[in-house]
């Protein structure tokens, strides 16, 4: 049937209709999360504040900063410039030479998902407690490009301990391996 006008279409405003419907079909496209309830996990609940501003006990963390950032080895160094990639082939050592870009391509999408899931509650702990990051309070600390965010909790060590757990689950035989490349991503934070 032919709209007024001598035009194919739908009457009576039909075509809104369509419209309508495809933008309720692609709602779930746009979604925000993944996997995560909306404002969960809450890291200022569950983690335990940062050290105050001027306190002995920030004195203290920057001093064992300096001491550890002072005292690393060139290889630590590259190392850590290396896992600041956060690429979940950094666990290839501990799955198997197979574990390579690619061949698991589900695997794959499942950690970009996650890495926008864990995000939002990164990034709004981050904002809560507004750590600054050593480099500002100590230039000698800087290395590499300044990051844009806040310190606490640090970004990397969430997605290293993040990507490992979840790893850990999906290659059960390699766990104590693959939690211990986690746990190394997250040191060379500090480096």
């Amino acid at each position: 049937m032919n709209a007024p006008g001598g035009r194919p279409g739908l009457k009576g405003g039909g075509g809104v209709l369509v419209l309508c419907l495809l933008w309720l079909a692609a709602l779930p496209l746009l979604a925000e999360s993944y996997y995560l309830p909306d404002g969960r996990p809450d890291g200022v609940a569950l983690l335990a504040p940062p050290p105050l501003p001027g306190s002995a006990e920030e004195t203290a963390d920057l001093q064992t900063v300096r001491t550890v950032f002072q005292g690393r080895t060139e290889a630590e160094k590259e190392h850590a410039f290396k896992s600041a990639s956060l690429s979940i082939f950094l666990y290839a050592p501990a799955i198997g030479p197979f574990f390579q870009p690619g061949k698991f391509p589900k695997v794959e999408a499942l950690f970009q998902k996650v890495r926008k899931d864990i995000s939002a509650p990164l990034d709004r702990t981050k904002k809560h407690w507004k750590r600054r990051r050593p480099y500002e309070l100590d230039p000698q600390l800087a290395l590499g490009r300044p990051e844009t965010t806040f310190s606490y909790p640090s970004g990397h060590s969430t997605r290293g301990t993040v990507q490992a757990l979840l790893l850990a689950e999906l290659f059960p035989k390699q766990r104590e391996a693959i939690l211990a490349i986690g746990r190394q991503i997250g040191w060379d934070r500090v480096l």
